[in-house]
């Protein structure tokens, strides 16, 4: 699908694809095998999320910042940065970003250190939200594409 949409932007006068998000879309896609398929299911670390987290999926009760998430149609198990990842690129503007997700990602991590999760560096859950982050926008953004020129 990935070329069809290709050529399909190609003859799309107002679509423009940033040429380095062509070539990291390409390189993921080359490293796409059953082999990577398989030792990434024995390698990793899954749990239960939502799965559209963002805030018009949530809803804050009184003062104290309680809420409540709605709209559980995408639960599933997953990578549990993808979650935070969805709602950054989802409820941030990007100019917003360097400052505010590297203490968002600590935040997440002591929650999870917190919580019980053991072995998980904050080294990793950074580099899993970057990655996270980049395959829900793909998968938000690019992968239906296809279907919608």
């Amino acid at each position: 699908y990935w070329q069809q949409g290709l050529v399909r932007a190609a003859n799309t006068p107002d679509f423009r694809l940033d040429p380095r998000l062509k070539k990291l879309i390409d390189a993921t896609l080359g490293n796409a095998s059953w082999a990577n398929a398989h030792k990434y299911f024995q390698t990793a670390r899954f749990s239960l999320t939502h799965g559209d987290f963002h805030a018009s999926n949530m809803f804050v009760f009184g003062k104290n910042g309680d809420f409540r998430l709605v709209d559980w149609t995408e639960v599933g198990l997953m990578e549990p940065a993808v979650d935070v990842a969805q709602c950054v690129i989802s409820d941030l503007h990007h100019s917003d970003f360097k400052k505010a997700v590297p203490p968002l990602i600590d935040i997440y991590h002591r929650a999870l250190l917190d919580n019980g999760v053991p072995d998980y560096s904050l080294k990793e859950c950074r580099a899993d939200f970057h990655r996270l982050a980049i395959e829900k926008w793909y998968s938000i953004a690019i992968a239906p594409s296809p279907f919608v020129f």
